[in-house]
């Protein structure tokens, strides 16, 4: 009597079957991050321009509503889709742009206190 060898096993699938999800990564490797949301590195760039361009001349602080608007339309843009965007940099550049932006008022505060005195005290009559 002989016997006949037992069939040899399938193959083992090489991935999922079309259409199916992959395996969650292994505890071991950590989870992709997701890419920053638009607009984000813009914000980041236009409020460090503000702030360290504003110290040394007057004129980069005007970006820095820029910044916090980029910052926040995208900051609420991660928001809305978490799995999707990231919001890191996008809240830097939103703070950095409300930072730059009350340097802004603050120097145009003091630009108009300090061009009416000026004009006050060239309108005003000298006694000598």
């Amino acid at each position: 009597m002989t016997s006949t060898p037992p069939p040899p096993p399938p193959p083992a699938p090489l991935g999922p079957a079309w259409g199916q999800p992959w395996a969650p990564a292994p505890a071991w490797m950590p989870a992709p991050q997701p890419p920053q949301a638009p607009g984000a590195g813009a914000a980041l760039v236009l409020g460090i321009v503000a702030l360290a361009g504003g110290f040394v001349l007057m004129l980069p602080l005007v970006v820095a509503p820029v910044a916090w608007y980029l910052g926040a339309s995208a900051q609420r843009l991660a928001e809305r889709e978490p799995e999707r965007w990231r919001a890191g940099s996008a809240r830097a550049g939103m703070i950095l742009g409300i930072i730059g932006t009350a340097f802004l008022a603050v120097a145009t505060l003091v630009a108009i206190v300090f061009s009416t005195l000026a004009w006050v005290a060239v309108a005003t009559p000298s006694p000598y």
